[in-house]
């Protein structure tokens, strides 16, 4: 008898489920019913709440408890519940005292009340939550309530019986495992993920608090000390236990373990000793490693060492690597800096600084030991210039000097280099900017100390210094006061060879075969062989480039050429020597781009001057957006 009734209530649910989809709950009044395609109130509205119907069935409300109705809106399981969720899989979720179970479509309860949040039956599969969980955790059950899941953040199918679980450790740690269909491990649980059905995948655990080298569960330890391993596409570990792996390059790749890094091949066999501090990358075809003895060494991809064991290693440029060994004089320690080839061969002496290549040279900075009057020793320093493809040294040595000033009065003198180093009894402002393509190029600023290291190669000729007397002069000019021992300049030639005289207070470098200098505060320029070509009548004169040199007169910029006749107008407030064919000119506070003719190329809207990058490309500062390059 009671088969009967259950064929029959089955029966009755399968009938009801063609109709019942097909029904919305609606409210009228405050009361709710639902209603079919066409509008018409199949149930009444009499109950507190319907939801949709699913399955057949819809939760309703009355009297504050939750029931089950079905397309009649007759009850099938009475209103006891506090809550409760639609059918899936013949199953719903329901409350009573704060838990949640689960119950069939005639009301028997199937799976207890033991969670505090249930997710509906998918497959046989549903997703529970137990109370005092940590945040984001659940777990799967089945039909019958089994878990067949630990624990979980989420679960995601790799495989038809292999499912990927994500979940969390007592200190929120997110940790991961491999599970079959039925819930059973596949593999331990680890900290890293790796990826299913893909061999050598790199994996943590964390190291036993006993002995670093020994793996401790994941889920059972704390321990910060991390090991990894690589497993195989079963979840298999193929690898002994590292410190660390670092990314395979040409099969092989550099390993930590007991605190020493070697290399190891793809098949975890150690190829190079476990002796080195550190390992780290110095370009994409070395590395270098710090020794036991602070050391460091530059390596092959294979491990190899390339020469010899420095303080240091760096890229200097595309054919040159600079070395770096520290020296010790006078209990003072300074590092030094060598040049060398890829191969490790040295292709420089030691310096304190050795600077960007130009025409085939490198100005170096070094120190010698000198005596004072009273015979202590102390530390000059000099420079020099050295070959790219030798490193023999190119001139004579010659010392460094420095001037140091202070500003005693408009604190807009004080951004000048011009107002400083040029005119400081000019009542006009002038920026910096104009300078650094000047005279200001060959110069260092640190605070108010401005330093002369040699100047670099332009047009061929290098601008070197002599100091025509040790002794330190004081000038007060106008709002700045500055000292300095009294020095000249003049230039060396790609041999060498002093080839125009020191004898210019300041002069700058070459450009378009000419150089710009003053001279009883009026400038001109003179020619490589040092030829005056113009004479010093100039208030200001800017450096030349494609053949004209822009100019200061009657409180305005304007270009002259080598012969000093007028090529452009002085109109301009401002105006920069030309590049490319192209110079920056500022009118009415604001920058544009003009050619040789005083054609415009970019109008009068920048702040700041563009900057011709090459024939084509201009560097500029967009207000609000920054710089950017423009084509031309």
């Amino acid at each position: 008898m009671r088969f009967i009734i259950g064929i029959t209530i089955i029966l009755f649910s399968w009938i009801h489920s063609f109709t019942a989809q097909n029904l919305t709950p609606k409210n009228l009044n405050g009361k709710w019913g639902a209603m079919d395609d066409q509008k018409n109130w199949v149930i009444k509205p009499k109950f507190e709440e319907i939801r949709k119907f699913t399955e057949g069935f819809a939760p309703a409300k009355k009297k504050g408890k939750w029931g089950f109705i079905n397309a009649a809106g007759k009850w099938t399981v009475k209103p006891i519940y506090e809550e409760a969720s639609n059918f899936s899989d013949g199953m719903a979720g329901v409350q009573q005292n704060g838990l949640w179970g689960f119950i069939n479509p005639v009301g028997e309860l199937k799976i207890p009340f033991a969670f505090s949040k249930t997710y509906a039956f998918k497959n046989g599969i549903a997703n529970v939550i137990l109370p005092n969980m940590l945040p984001r955790q659940s777990i799967l059950i089945d039909a019958t309530g089994k878990q067949i899941a630990p624990p979980h953040l989420f679960r995601t199918e790799i495989t038809p019986n292999v499912f990927f679980i994500v979940s969390q450790k007592e200190n929120k740690d997110s940790v991961f495992c491999y599970v079959d269909a039925q819930g059973n491990n596949i593999s331990d649980w680890y900290l890293n993920r790796f990826e299913w059905g893909k061999p050598n995948q790199k994996v943590a655990v964390p190291a036993s608090l006993e002995n670093d080298q020994v793996p401790a569960k994941t889920l059972e330890s704390n321990s910060s000390k991390l090991l990894y391993a690589f497993l195989d596409e079963n979840a298999k570990v193929i690898s002994p236990w590292f410190d660390e792996i670092r990314a395979f390059k040409n099969g092989i790749a550099p390993a930590q373990k007991n605190h020493r890094f070697g290399f190891i091949n793809e098949q975890y066999e150690t190829l190079v000793d476990f002796q080195y501090l550190e390992i780290r990358v110095f370009d994409e075809k070395r590395y270098v490693a710090q020794t036991l003895n602070e050391g460091f060494l530059l390596l092959n991809l294979d491990g190899s060492v390339i020469g010899k064991e420095f303080h240091g290693f760096d890229l200097f440029n595309k054919e040159r690597i600079v070395a770096y060994s520290m020296e010790d004089f006078l209990g003072k320690k300074t590092y030094k800096k060598a040049l060398f080839t890829d191969e490790g061969e040295q292709k420089s002496g030691w310096y304190i600084n050795i600077y960007p290549k130009s025409n085939w040279y490198h100005r170096v900075i070094d120190e010698r030991l000198r005596r004072d009057e009273r015979g202590n020793a102390y530390m000059e320093k000099i420079y020099n210039y050295i070959v790219d493809s030798t490193g023999e040294v190119l001139s004579d040595w010659r010392p460094c000097h420095e001037m140091i000033w202070q500003n005693n009065g408009d604190r807009k003198y004080n951004d000048s280099i011009f107002h400083f180093l040029h005119q400081p009894k000019s009542n006009y402002y002038i920026e910096e900017t104009f300078f650094e393509n000047v005279f200001y190029q060959e110069l260092k600023m640190d605070g108010n100390t401005i330093h002369f290291e040699g100047g670099d190669y332009h047009d061929g000729m290098a601008m070197i210094s002599e100091i025509k007397n040790t002794e330190i002069i004081e000038n007060n000019l106008g709002e700045i006061t500055f000292s300095n021992p009294q020095v000249k300049y003049g230039f060396i030639d790609w041999y060498g060879d002093v080839v125009i005289p020191c004898k210019y207070d300041y002069i700058s470098g070459f450009s378009d075969g000419k150089a710009i200098f003053r001279q009883n505060g009026k400038y001109g320029a003179i020619d490589y062989k040092g030829k005056v070509i113009l004479q010093p009548k100039y208030d200001l004169l800017g450096n030349f480039g494609s053949g004209i040199a822009p100019y200061y007169v009657d409180s305005a910029w304007g270009y002259i050429s080598s012969k000093g006749k007028q090529v452009l107008k002085p109109i301009f407030e401002e105006a920069h020597p030309h590049r490319y064919g192209m110079a920056a000119v500022k009118q009415n506070s604001r920058w544009g781009l003009i050619d040789t003719q005083g054609n415009m190329i970019i109008g009068f809207k920048y702040r700041k001057p563009p900057l011709v990058i090459s024939r084509n490309k201009v560097r500029v500062l967009v207000d609000g957006i920054g710089y950017e390059v423009i084509d031309l």
